[in-house]
């Protein structure tokens, strides 16, 4: 795919301000390029200014309990073993331990987010056994996974500036911000959620030159780029930029839907054949649903429209004494 270039395009300015950003997507537009144009200098603004909160992702890995080697190590540390004199050891040696796992994971260690994360301040070591700690000794047990701290997204803020996206997680970069430029080019798009390696959220976006939706993940693009994922060839970043969903599973076996626009639904690398999109699109009518989209793209306002001039002419017709059979 040959992509427009973003430097000769955009300056400091256009970037500046999500204002003049979208004014000048606008205007490409309007210069009548493709929906997957548009989507490549997304793409490439990713790129060259937005980073990813691995930190975040770290600790829901530790956190989901569905990764093995990780609940091994976890299991390695029960709390009855931990006193004011040890727990200095033991943590040092529990980061060793889930440093080695990682780095067969991500090729790389634990973030100093993520290992701050795992720990209270009084340094003792938090896993699914401990729940929460007031003091050495002194310990209230929950039900919820709520011990290690700040895994609730919400206290990991995606990071704004003049409200140009420049940090955050899958589900900022799909559900705002993503959302926001295809809404005010008027592009249509759908939310995902499901998996990729952990919990995921990426976008899928219609494109009307090849009548079909694309999946957009700028997620994959940034673990590319940054080594989080060791082995990807023979696939490209620019492969997410607007993928079928045979590709999506192809260069992810691992990944799962489990929502589109909000609708629940399961699919993966083993039925991924049966979606079909139409059923989730909330621009085709409800008469079409099930059908194949091409040929009945066709929005709410469009249909009211058409709506109200065919019962404008049916009332002058019937003033008019004319037959409206057939209409």
């Amino acid at each position: 795919m040959e992509l427009l270039k973003f430097d000769e395009i955009f300056n400091d300015e256009d970037i500046s301000n999500y204002d003049l950003f979208i004014e000048k997507l606008k205007q490409i537009k309007e210069y009548g390029h493709t929906t997957k144009e548009i989507l490549g200098l997304v793409y490439q603004y990713y790129q060259k200014y937005v980073t990813y909160n691995y930190d975040q992702l770290q600790i829901v890995k530790i956190k989901n309990g569905k990764h093995p080697d990780i609940n091994k190590v976890i299991a390695k540390y029960p709390l009855c073993n931990i006193t004011s004199e040890n727990a200095g050891q033991l943590k040092q040696d529990y980061i060793n331990d889930l440093n080695n796992v990682f780095m067969k994971l991500e090729g790389r260690p634990l973030t100093q987010k993520a290992i701050d994360s795992l720990f209270s301040e009084y340094g003792t070591v938090l896993h699914h056994e401990a729940r929460d700690y007031e003091q050495f000794g002194k310990i209230r047990h929950k039900d919820a996974y709520d011990e290690i701290q700040g895994i609730n997204p919400k206290d990991i803020q995606p990071v704004y500036e003049h409200g140009m996206l420049v940090d955050g997680v899958c589900g900022t970069y799909a559900h705002t911000f993503e959302k926001r430029i295809c809404e005010d080019l008027g592009i249509e798009h759908m939310s995902v959620d499901g998996v990729g390696t952990t919990g995921h959220a990426w976008s899928l976006i219609y494109l009307p030159e090849e009548q079909r939706w694309g999946h957009f993940d700028m997620t994959m693009v940034k673990f590319y780029q940054d080594g989080w994922i060791k082995e990807h060839e023979p696939y490209t970043e620019q492969d997410w930029i607007a993928a079928t969903t045979e590709e999506i599973f192809k260069m992810q076996p691992t990944r799962q839907i489990h929502s589109i626009n909000g609708r629940k639904c399961h699919f993966d690398k083993d039925n991924y054949g049966e979606i079909d999109l139409s059923k989730f699109d909330s621009t085709i009518l409800p008469e079409d649903i099930g059908k194949a989209t091409t040929g009945i793209r066709q929005s709410k306002k469009e249909e009211a429209q058409n709506r109200v001039s065919k019962d404008v002419r049916t009332q002058e017709k019937q003033r008019e004494g004319v037959s409206i059979d057939g209409e």
